[in-house]
């Protein structure tokens, strides 16, 4: 994610591909990225027309990481197209775009559901765009495909290719132990230390898959070592051939402690927690402090792609734990 400051750099930096794009003209002032008579009070920030259509853009500086984040775009922008139908747009549909500096894998988009009349410009488009069109790139937008270091594409590949080969189900339990180790270790070892695998406690009636010490004294990792009690990260890998349900939250939850792991803790799944768990890790947040999240395939694909793609991975937790805290 750019920092504060880049967003006015990122919203010219789209503007200037739109101007230089054939066929499509934007409607309003050149200097000012709210369109006449329509704009953000409609629930978008530019109005142009291609090949003849009303088009409306949306330009998140934050790349929506979560498939609650892509729905909720999805909606706001759905929203805009009504108001904008029974004011500006005469009746007319209009088509709907997103530009956005990350990068968003396909089963996340796939995931998302959107519309059909509405596209997403990720950083990698809008990279190829910039390129064809001599428009100067910022250094936050996701990088180039193919042009990645050499040192995060092959392990990325890899942890891809394994994942596939990886069957939901317990034959494959250890195999994907193994990779979360991998992957975890790839995708946040530096600034975390890496896992240590199956430390039990002192009783020894509790063994945690993975724990990744955190020493970090800067960014997204010291903050929620200083907010959430993470001085440790523990990580339970579960190869289940379905969302996992509240037995789950409550074995992790059991591994969480103020005064030993910390107070964070990831379920690393196939296929997500199911309502039973989103529950229980609410009534431990509550009651507890402790907070728990749930990643997929799709999560952690996405998250290598980010890492891929020259951005922080982490951006994805953060907004699984806003997304997860908004709703309280």
């Amino acid at each position: 994610m750019p920092e504060a400051s880049h967003w006015w750099e990122f919203e010219q930096f789209v503007r200037e591909i739109l101007e230089r794009t054939p066929g499509i003209r934007i409607i309003g002032g050149s200097d000012s990225l709210v369109p006449a008579g329509a704009g953000k009070d409609l629930g978008f920030d530019i109005e142009a027309e291609r090949s003849g259509r009303p088009l409306l853009i949306e330009i998140k500086s934050q790349t929506p990481q979560t498939s609650a984040r892509l729905r909720e775009l999805s909606s706001q922008l759905s929203a805009a197209a009504d108001r904008y139908m029974r004011t500006a747009g005469g009746g007319r549909h209009p088509d709907l775009l997103a530009a956005v500096p990350g990068v968003l894998s396909r089963t996340k988009r796939a995931t998302a559901a959107l519309p059909r009349d509405m596209e997403i410009w990720d950083g990698r488009d809008l990279q190829r765009y910039a390129r064809a069109l001599g428009v100067r790139v910022p250094v936050f937008v996701a990088s180039f495909e193919g042009e990645e270091s050499a040192e995060d594409r092959e392990p990325a590949e890899r942890l891809t290719s394994r994942l596939t080969q990886i069957r939901p189900g317990r034959d494959d339990a250890v195999a994907y132990e193994k990779w979360c180790e991998d992957t975890l270790n790839f995708l946040f070892c530096p600034p975390l230390n890496p896992p240590i695998v199956q430390r039990r406690d002192d009783t020894g009636t509790n063994r945690r898959d993975l724990i990744l010490p955190n020493y970090a004294t800067r960014g997204f990792w010291h903050f929620m070592l200083n907010h959430y009690g993470a001085a440790y990260v523990v990580a339970e890998a579960k190869n289940y051939t379905t969302p996992v349900s509240k037995p789950a939250v409550l074995q992790l939850a059991n591994y969480l402690s103020r005064h030993g792991t910390g107070l964070f803790g990831m379920l690393v799944t196939r296929h997500g927690i199911d309502d039973g768990a989103r529950w229980t890790r609410r009534e431990h947040w509550v009651l507890h402090d402790k907070m728990i999240i749930g990643l997929d395939d799709d999560d952690m694909q996405q998250m290598l792609l980010t890492k891929l793609a020259g951005n922080d991975p982490a951006d994805l937790i953060q907004q699984r734990i806003e997304d997860f805290r908004l709703r309280i």
